[in-house]
């Protein structure tokens, strides 16, 4: 800029009324060197009038208060597909989807004719063994300490023989393991069912695991037992209170 206002300056003095070379040349020194100073001014900024306003603030420590929402999936703390734990054929179901059951509820039956005479015939051994452990007691002066023995474990094998077909007979029921709700029931009564299939299965709606992702700018600051509010959308209004549980890498 300070280079093309005395060229402009010049022009407009050769237009006027002949004076000098010498008045000329200084006018137009004169003239060039207030070009320059207005250039400068411009290139400084404008002068007063172009000051520009800078407020300042002394730096200070704060906590941002930055809230994460997120979009997750909701399931119940536990859930548990319930097997037999033998083989054999429904004989009688006792609930229905929806119920809401005790660990420990029998939930169906199998048929357990074979078990329970299995049983009888071990409750048979044990009093028979019984009977003959106390009369080889009574008359020990006339059996061996070895028949006394063997009578003693004759005893203790029956006693143990009577608890497995008890056991036997007790798995033909099918029970909870859990306290829990039950969902859709995909058998039915005649069904020929192994310990790989599933009767039933119950969920513990106590809790509610809710999966979340989150950007990652937030990853280090998600740690286990921040408080975390969530909505359900079959529940609009409604807000669950929580902690995370658990943070995966």
């Amino acid at each position: 800029v300070s280079r093309i206002a005395p060229k402009a300056e010049q022009t407009a003095v050769a237009d006027a009324p002949a004076r000098s070379q010498g008045q000329q040349r200084g006018e137009g020194q004169g003239q060039g060197q207030g070009s320059q100073g207005q250039g400068e001014n411009r290139r400084n900024g404008g002068g007063r009038n172009g000051a520009i306003l800078v407020a300042t603030q002394a730096v200070v420590q704060g906590v941002v208060n930055d809230r994460l929402n997120a979009i997750g999936t909701g399931d119940a703390i536990r859930s548990v597909a319930v097997t037999p734990q033998a083989s054999g054929t429904i004989r009688e179901i006792l609930i229905k989807s929806g119920d809401r059951v005790k660990a420990g509820q029998v939930l169906a039956k199998l048929d357990s004719e074979e078990q329970v005479i299995a049983r009888g015939q071990a409750d048979v051994a044990v009093k028979a063994a019984v009977e003959k452990s106390n009369l080889y007691h009574n008359i020990k002066s006339s059996v061996s300490r070895m028949d006394v023995f063997d009578s003693e474990i004759a005893e203790q094998g029956a006693r143990l023989q009577l608890q497995a077909a008890e056991l036997n007979l007790a798995r033909r029921n099918i029970v909870a393991p859990i306290d829990g709700i039950v969902g859709i029931v995909p058998v039915n009564i005649g069904d020929n069912v192994t310990t790989s299939i599933p009767i039933v299965t119950l969920d513990d709606r106590s809790e509610i695991l809710v999966d979340f992702w989150v950007p990652e700018r937030f990853a280090n600051t998600v740690s286990v037992g921040q408080p975390v509010e969530a909505m359900s959308v079959a529940k609009p209004g409604q807000v669950f209170s929580g902690e995370v549980e658990a943070v995966d890498n």
